[in-house]
């Protein structure tokens, strides 16, 4: 069975208003963060000699900030999984100010 949900109304919840600030405060900045470390080494490769000077052995520079690209990555994806709960828990907190204007109905 489906129910009609007043979108309107839930975009005014406190909570919902919560959650999605909560959730913004987070993704806009780590996106912002990854594209500038993800874009860094097209650019300083492309355009400096930045990274062509070596680190140990015939190991570069661009080797060094492309091997940290993985960690970065994997990085991102273990903050954004501790962070997911907290926006679980925030995302059941709306789900139950819904049901609770559904029976207020």
């Amino acid at each position: 069975m489906s129910r009609k949900v007043d979108y309107l109304a839930v975009a005014q919840l406190p909570s919902f208003k919560k959650f999605q600030t909560a959730r913004k405060k987070f993704t806009i900045p780590i996106t912002i963060a990854f594209f500038i470390f993800y874009l860094g080494l097209p650019i300083l490769a492309g355009f400096t000699k930045v990274l062509t000077h070596k680190v140990a052995g015939e190991i570069t520079w661009a080797w060094v900030y492309a091997f940290a690209q993985f960690i970065m990555t994997w990085g991102l994806c273990m903050f954004y999984l501790y962070k997911a709960k907290r926006f679980d828990k925030m995302n059941d907190d709306v789900l139950a100010d819904i049901d609770k204007m559904d029976l207020a109905n």
